[in-house]
């Protein structure tokens, strides 16, 4: 992609490649209003639809219904992309899934409120806490990406997503310590690292306000630097 491209518009032209097959994927049933992520990933797609495994929570499947929204997040080398699909149909034979669409909102998203370039990177702490002793483990890392409602960063070993987990870090003079939410980690196989994907719980109003003027004054300066 010519770094003079506007990355918004080439997401918006190219969302289908965002979703190959195997991709994970981690589901948020909107029209419910259900705040539970349920694991998922793509098993099929064409031209117009994706087919995703079916949703399940202890072994049991999660009812969805046709003709609703649900709420996508997904991680690829480049980041944390969010945004929103709608179910077709939910089959169970021969093959279990789910066709849902491709999430046109997505590069919404990555528009307003995300940067994600090699060039764009900071220091950061994430802390995870050992079940059984309590205490936390401290591993110094690389931010890879930051928005005003989570970040991505770098990490040798997969993150466990059943413990509380922390991050700290200085964005642009903004300084953060605060409980994440495990979204779902992406290996690079290039890079012989994963990319692991946070939600912040508990951010305030204040910082986050604070983190988006950052980013938006970031893009500006990117852009007049054509490197997007």
């Amino acid at each position: 992609m010519d770094t003079k491209e506007n990355i918004a518009d080439y997401i918006e032209k190219n969302v289908e490649s965002f979703f190959p097959v195997g991709q994970k994927l981690s589901i948020i049933r909107t029209y419910l209003e259900d705040k539970e992520e349920y694991p998922s990933y793509v098993k099929d797609f064409d031209n117009d639809y994706m087919f995703i495994d079916i949703l399940t929570k202890g072994g049991v499947n999660i009812s969805v219904q046709p003709d609703r929204e649900i709420g996508i997040d997904i991680i690829t080398k480049d980041g944390i992309w969010q945004g929103s699909s709608v179910i077709c149909d939910v089959v169970f034979s021969p093959i279990s899934g789910i066709w849902v669409t491709y999430p046109t909102s997505l590069q919404r998203i990555q528009r307003r409120h995300f940067i994600r370039w090699e060039e764009f990177s900071f220091p950061a702490k994430l802390f995870i806490q050992d079940p059984e002793a309590g205490d936390f483990e401290e591993i110094n890392t690389t931010a890879a990406n930051i928005s005003a409602s989570g970040i991505a960063i770098y990490t040798k070993l997969k993150v466990p997503r059943e413990v509380p987990l922390e991050v700290e870090f200085n964005f642009e003079s903004i300084k953060v310590n605060i409980p994440v939410k495990y979204v779902h980690s992406q290996y690079d196989s290039t890079k012989k690292r994963y990319l692991s994907g946070f939600k912040f719980i508990g951010l305030s109003r204040m910082l986050k306000e604070q983190i988006h003027k950052k980013i938006i004054a970031m893009q500006i300066d990117y852009r007049k630097r054509g490197l997007i």
